[in-house]
């Protein structure tokens, strides 16, 4: 095995990518104490409910229950496969 070094022309110079971790976390601190203070903001406009909300409620229960039959009878032809075997 033998190490063969290559050299070039256009070297990469590593200016302006130093990182001021003091700077970051005074930053950090900023950010994390304008989300601590609680802002006076107006509630918001109760809103009015969205066409077809019923139909998703519906959906969503549907597939709820696809969902509990598929886990049964896999639950089933897992108890009829040991059966089976014993």
């Amino acid at each position: 095995m033998e190490t063969v070094y290559f050299t070039t022309r256009s070297f990469i110079r590593h200016e302006d990518n130093v990182i001021n971790f003091e700077e970051y976390k005074e930053k950090l601190a900023a950010q994390q104490a304008l989300l601590a203070e609680p802002e006076e903001a107006e509630a918001p406009a109760p809103q009015e409910p969205a066409a077809g909300a019923g139909r998703r409620h519906t959906l969503a229960w549907l597939r709820d229950s696809l969902d509990v039959a598929a886990s049964a009878a896999m639950l089933l032809v897992a108890v009829i496969t040991a059966v089976m075997i014993l």
